[in-house]
């Protein structure tokens, strides 16, 4: 298929992008992705740098190393407990920050791969000094297949990975039995249980493995080669219908499906122009198949809330826009996107996606995530709220 000239319409750059068999980050496939995407904004007038970064090969590293983690300290404890209880402890509080979408740690573990994000400005950008920014951001990679995305485990997911966390700690507490044990009353039952804990986690790890194993990556259209069309496409509106003091930019950024990786190297580069107020960002994720929806909450341990004029504006053009009067606001329960690390400092962020009936993102980390399963009329309807959304919180001042 011959790639679209420009990206003026969302579903010719969604299909473009599908034409890959898949994009994983750091694979060789991310290459023809970065080089599409850039000579598709190269045609719309846009300059454009790679921001490189490392990130684990993929997500299963850093949890492959929590296992390790855990595993090893609970079959250790009788030997060397108080080594196990730091290793266990250590092993624990990372996978619980780690399952709360937060930065460092398990994620810094090898092995690792260079990724990048795509960041496309216009020449017009810098002048005047002081002129404010609307972010348009999309992750670029598509995910490792996984059966826990399977639409009857996904309804459960954030009280599965609660679970997770609960036994994790579960774990240090039964080591810590181990540690302050005198005598050997009760050693077999406690074996029992941490051998039983090990073999929990360790099961997982290998549940986790076993469709990736088999299937490799998604193809990605609707996850997310619709949102990365989606972002062209809008960068194309507001470039032939200029936001009054307001420039555009777009970043398509890597690893989002290791754990927004991309996004949080650039929020580290570019967080100043947030927390002041000059730019806002709003993320497009999933948006080809379903209801447009607007994620107001998300997080695993801890809340992270969507506020500012980006939202308000939402709400308002949902309410008095006939095109978007069944639009969903609602909390995300699984796993996070990349606008977690721009709400959780509190700037004014948003991400904007396409939801079914059971308020799930359809075919995501699945191998029928294809361009069969995208709408081109559903996706430019969310390339259309999104767009009245960004010039009503920018008309509002």
């Amino acid at each position: 298929m011959t790639p679209p000239d420009a990206p003026h319409d969302a579903y010719a750059v969604t299909r473009a992008l599908a034409a890959l068999p898949h994009r994983g980050s750091g694979t060789p496939n991310e290459a023809p992705t970065l080089a599409l995407v850039e000579r598709l904004l190269h045609a719309a007038g846009a300059t454009t740098e790679r921001q490189t970064f490392r990130a684990p090969r993929t997500y299963h590293v850093p949890v492959a190393w929590l296992t390790a983690g855990l595993a090893t300290a609970l079959l250790g404890a009788r030997r060397r407990p108080g080594a196990a209880l730091a290793l266990g402890a250590a092993a624990a509080v990372a996978g619980a920050r780690f399952l709360d979408w937060r930065a460092g740690g398990l994620t810094r573990l090898p092995p690792q791969r260079t990724s990048a994000n795509v960041v496309a400005r216009w020449p017009e950008a810098t002048e005047p000094a002081g002129r404010r920014t609307v972010v348009l951001m999309a992750h670029h990679d598509s995910a490792p297949v996984s059966m826990f995305y399977r639409d009857r485990f996904r309804a459960g997911f954030q009280t599965s990975v609660r679970f997770s966390i609960a036994l994790m700690a579960a774990s240090v507490g039964v080591i810590a039995a181990e540690v302050r044990a005198r005598t050997p009353r009760r050693a077999r039952t406690r074996r029992i249980v941490r051998q039983g804990l090990a073999a929990y986690f360790t099961a997982q790890l290998g549940l986790l493995l076993a469709d990736f194993a088999r299937y490799g990556y998604t193809n990605g259209a609707n996850d997310n080669a619709s949102g990365v069309g989606a972002a062209l496409d809008l960068a194309c509106r507001f470039a032939a219908e200029p936001i009054a003091e307001w420039d555009v930019e777009v970043v398509l950024t890597g690893a989002e499906e290791h754990g927004m990786i991309g996004a949080h190297a650039y929020f580290e580069r570019e967080h100043a122009r947030f927390e002041s107020g000059q730019a806002i960002l709003l993320n497009l994720d999933t948006v080809g198949r379903g209801q447009v929806t607007v994620a107001v909450e998300s997080g695993t341990l801890t809340r992270v809330r969507y506020r500012g004029r980006l939202l308000d504006a939402a709400r308002r053009v949902a309410g008095t826009d006939p095109r978007f009067g069944g639009t969903v606001f609602m909390a995300w329960r699984q796993a996070d996107v990349d606008s977690v690390w721009f709400a959780r400092a509190g700037t004014d962020a948003l991400t904007v996606a396409t939801t079914t009936e059971d308020r799930l993102m359809p075919h995501i980390h699945r191998p029928e995530d294809d361009l069969s399963n995208v709408d081109p009329a559903d996706l430019r309807r969310a390339v259309a709220f999104a767009e009245a959304v960004v010039r009503e919180a920018t008309r509002v001042g």
